[in-house]
């Protein structure tokens, strides 16, 4: 950014650090497009032969998600029907349709990987309106078909608690309403916002032709582990169970406080946060608490598929210049803006290196043995496997795979 001179500090006394590994939840399927196939077969009735049916896909890095849209496109062809994909992801890409034709590229998503057109557009038709008045619209591409089939990981949301958090209803609510619809929805108190996301998910259920969604669930090393087909009608009232599942799969820091917390990379297509707050612990909404304690928190870089939107950088104390440097400031503007929250939209004090970062963070704490200080680092707030731990850190929950070594970033893997 021009103008901006990031900030150089020396590397205080830092203590050592480990290598660790953490045991996670391990229940990946063998053989994804079997499970795909096998949770759409009881449905083949309700798609009749002919008819245009709208796969809806988000913005999410979700396990194998192209494998999975290409095996829903390929089954729908065999029972007759013509599919094709539309992006099912609010504002993201920029709030425009090419826009969201580049993410889902990045996700491995394209006409040529699936096997199916890709319909992209920003218009949206009414559909009714839920609670106090709220205009709940849909994709017009979406709303000209048939049928309308929404693909989407379910797992606990990043910003608001509720029985009906990130998946199938908030896709059809918030993705598929594109930036007008869920800006409109966003109005509601966040607070509440899974009473809204419930009720908006059960409008487009009775309303449009939605046969069945398919519901995805990873386990703790980000590998898909569930896939289960919902019928349209059942999705507002059957995602909470399938969401106390995914509950008891999210990974997390074994480690109950931390001074300093560095990511390796933000991204959309790591969370829809940038960094998962079940992880940071930096909630949007005041009360929300998560299993670790952060002090400082510093991102260090984007991932490559978020096309420059550091969705919830705000919530970091320290960035880095590299990262900055990577900005669309109109996709993590317009992201924001939709969302009503501008927190995350903020910049953090900014350092010229991954080093100058991490002096930052710990020179902002109150003076304190080095030996003491609690570091981490992960590779991403969904990557937490394998990942380092000063040694006042360790504990119990995790295993050393290396010895202690002083603190140097540039041993880390790269963001990328």
């Amino acid at each position: 950014m021009t103008g901006l001179v990031p900030l150089r500090l020396p590397l205080p006394p830092l203590p050592r650090w480990r290598p660790v590994r953490q045991r996670l939840t391990a229940a990946a399927l063998p053989d994804v497009p079997a499970a795909v196939r096998d949770a759409l077969a009881p449905h083949r009735a309700a798609v009749r032969p002919g008819a245009r049916v709208a796969v809806a896909v988000g913005s999410r890095g979700i396990d194998q998600v192209a494998t999975v849209v290409a095996t829903v496109v390929a089954t729908l062809r065999d029972w007759g029907a013509e599919p094709f994909v539309v992006p099912a992801m609010g504002s993201h890409g920029g709030g425009t349709a090419d826009g969201q034709r580049a993410v889902l590229a990045a996700l491995g998503v394209t006409e040529a990987a699936v096997g199916a057109p890709i319909l992209a557009t920003m218009d949206t038709v009414p559909v009714g309106t839920v609670l106090d008045g709220f205009a709940v619209r849909t994709d017009r591409y979406a709303a000209g078909a048939d049928l309308i089939v929404p693909i989407n990981r379910i797992k606990p949301h990043t910003d608001f608690r509720g029985p009906v958090e990130s998946g199938l209803a908030k896709m059809l609510a918030i993705g598929l309403g594109k930036r007008d619809g869920a800006a409109a929805l966003h109005g509601y108190p966040l607070r509440r916002f899974g009473e809204i996301i419930r009720a908006a998910g059960g409008l487009l259920c009775a309303r449009l032709p939605v046969p069945f969604g398919l519901g995805l669930l990873e386990d703790g090393y980000r590998r898909l582990s569930v896939v289960a087909a919902v019928a349209g009608t059942e999705i507002p009232d059957r995602e909470p169970s399938l969401l106390d599942r995914a509950r008891e799969l999210l990974p997390h820091l074994p480690v109950p406080e931390l001074d300093v917390l560095l990511v390796g990379r933000v991204g959309k297509d790591v969370s829809g946060a940038g960094m998962d707050p079940n992880v940071t612990g930096r909630f949007a909404v005041p009360g929300i608490t998560g299993p670790t304690t952060v002090r400082r928190l510093v991102a260090l870089d984007l991932t490559d598929a978020t096309h420059g939107n550091a969705a919830g950088l705000g919530t970091a104390d320290v960035t880095t210049a590299r990262l900055v440097d990577r900005l669309d400031t109109t996709a993590w503007y317009v992201n924001h803006l939709t969302t009503h929250w501008l927190g995350g939209a903020r910049l953090p004090l900014v350092a010229a290196t991954d080093s100058d970062a991490l002096a930052a963070a710990v020179t902002s704490l109150p003076p304190t043995d080095p030996g003491a200080l609690r570091i981490a680092w992960i590779r991403d707030t969904a990557t937490l496997g394998e990942f380092w731990l000063s040694e006042a850190a360790l504990g119990p929950a995790v295993t050393p795979t290396g010895p202690p070594v002083p603190i140097d970033l540039a041993a880390v893997p790269a963001a990328g």
